[in-house]
């Protein structure tokens, strides 16, 4: 999420031609950022939160859970995610391919929203929790297979 950030930072300063003012040509300085950053950003990404679903996710459905989330990460980074940008650009902004002057707010605005994930990592469960988490399942798991054993020795009298 850093890198991220960092990233949007050095488009906003790549929209507002601060590079040439650093003496950073634009061929090297859109390389830097939208290659470089957005290769670590994915990686740095997607590792954690794929291990993430690989932790959560329950036994036995772990093939049909991971296709589930790995489906909505990709529909928000494809779909959702561009969506709010026209959406932002269209009602609040207006740049378009005849007026590129509000393109470095647009920049502005993504670096701001990229910042206000950090507020929503308190969400994120910590170890301790998602220990406490699967032995809770454990437990009801036995339960119910405890139960279902009744049930089906209690058929067998009858």
């Amino acid at each position: 999420m850093i890198i991220y950030s960092i990233g949007k930072f050095f488009n906003f300063i790549l929209a507002k031609r601060w590079n040439l003012d650093m003496g950073i040509s634009d061929i090297f300085f859109i390389f830097f950022c939208d290659v470089v950053f957005k290769t670590l950003s994915t990686t740095f990404f997607a590792l954690p939160t794929f291990s993430y679903f690989a932790k959560i996710t329950p036994s036995k459905i772990e093939a049909t859970m991971y296709a589930f989330l790995s489906g909505t990460t990709d529909f928000e980074d494809k779909v959702i995610s561009p969506l709010w940008g026209a959406f932002l650009n269209y009602e609040f902004v207006g740049v378009n391919k005849s007026d590129l002057s509000g393109y470095s707010t647009l920049c502005l605005i993504a670096l701001i929203l990229s910042l206000f994930i950090f507020f929503l990592l308190p969400l994120i469960p910590k170890r301790q929790q998602l220990r406490e988490w699967r032995k809770k399942r454990a437990e009801e798991l036995l339960i119910k297979m405890q139960e279902r054993r009744e049930r089906r020795a209690k058929n067998k009298m009858m």
